[in-house]
């Protein structure tokens, strides 16, 4: 089993009572501070679930739990070379609850978000074990799905919160769609792929403050290619309400996890200034 280093306490933990709760992002948002968001392959070999601690440990407040699929078509080569390591999983269901279980072992851990696709086996997905530990749901494409009622219905029968994605374009239909946001948006903070980025593109504050202008009032968190403390720093800075962060822990994961915890800690520490 892979040795893994604990961060030093970072922030208030949830009280037990918090913790009881159903839903753990309605308390990570009622917390006001900065949300991290940070991407989990499932079924990955290269990640493994020891992983999930040091998230915790060093103050990420959402793991998104990524479901593998043929065509991950906004995604770069990291997030890409993990989702085909892990379609290799004959068991990627079972392994998605399992994955979510030990996040959920975790007393004042994260909240668990499941991202995926629309083609995947919507059948498996849709009677998963997974869904009573899930706390929210982003997949992309849900709205020109041919089963999007059935989606939202299993959701709510199960308490998942939505979580809608906004792109670099602000395309007006994904603006309008994202009025439906139960939790947080995640606006792409940069045109193109997933993957670590040199710079945060400072448009991105007028982009934040145009969805605000057309009255989206839920919390907005930038993801796409955020890989340094100091960009999510800055994204605060520019309005957003956090960062979700890929590529980036999953190349550091590979060099050990030492240097993981050390980036994670690192960037809370930057979100709460």
């Amino acid at each position: 089993m892979m040795s893994y280093l604990h961060c030093s306490q970072i922030s208030d933990t949830p009280s037990e009572q918090q913790d009881s709760r159903r839903n753990r992002l309605d308390w990570r948002l009622a917390s006001g501070r900065p949300l991290l968001t940070c991407y989990f392959p499932v079924g990955d070999p290269a990640m493994p679930p020891e992983l999930l601690r040091i998230y915790a440990d060093c103050g990420v407040d959402v793991v998104e739990l990524g479901l593998p699929t043929a065509d991950p078509f906004m995604d770069g080569a990291a997030v890409r070379n993990a989702m085909a390591r892990g379609a290799a999983n004959p068991d990627i269901y079972p392994a998605l609850a399992a994955t979510a279980g030990v996040v959920r072992s975790i007393d004042g851990g994260p909240a668990v978000l499941c991202m995926s696709y629309t083609a995947i086996d919507l059948d498996a997905f849709l009677q998963c074990a997974a869904l009573p530990l899930l706390d929210g749901l982003l997949m992309l494409g849900l709205d020109a799905c041919p089963r999007r009622d059935e989606i939202l219905a299993v959701s709510r029968h199960h308490d998942i919160r939505q979580v809608r994605f906004v792109d670099w374009e602000l395309d007006p239909a994904a603006v309008e769609a994202a009025r439906a946001s139960e939790a947080y948006l995640m606006l792409q903070a940069a045109p193109g792929p997933t993957g670590a980025r040199q710079m945060l593109d400072p448009r991105n504050a007028l982009h934040i403050k145009q969805l605000r202008a057309r009255g989206l009032a839920q919390p907005i968190l930038l993801g796409f290619g955020i890989s340094t403390p100091q960009q999510a720093a800055e994204a605060v800075a520019m309005g957003a309400n956090g960062v979700v962060i890929g590529s980036r822990c999953l190349q550091l994961a590979q060099q050990g996890p030492e240097v993981l915890s050390g980036f994670l800690r690192a960037v809370r520490e930057s979100l709460d200034g």
